[in-house]
């Protein structure tokens, strides 16, 4: 594990301590686990605009995001995007299921 070093405003360790206080744990745990849950929602949310532009398919953007499809197709319902898929998708589909296959 690698250390990282950032400068926080008084008001955020405040905010952190009391969360640690709460949860029963650490400062840094609970840094950790807030970092990892905006990892994983800062990557779906861009795998999504990419999707939307048509600039991936939505298999690519599960992909990206480290989620399942169907996850991701269930991502993409509940921000209430709509599904794209063309022949383009459909051929990048086949050649990722020979690739895993």
């Amino acid at each position: 594990m690698e250390t990282v070093t950032t400068r926080l405003s008084e008001d955020e360790v405040s905010k952190l301590d009391w969360l640690a206080r709460f949860q029963h744990t650490s400062r840094s745990q609970v840094l950790r686990k807030v970092i990892d849950e905006g990892l994983e929602e800062e990557l779906i949310e861009q795998a999504l605009q990419l999707y939307q532009k048509e600039e991936i398919s939505l298999w690519k953007a599960a992909e990206l995001a480290g989620k399942s499809l169907s996850s991701m197709i269930d991502e993409a319902h509940r921000r209430k995007i709509l599904y794209q898929y063309s022949l383009d998708d459909f051929l990048q589909d086949i050649d990722m299921l020979e690739r895993i296959g």
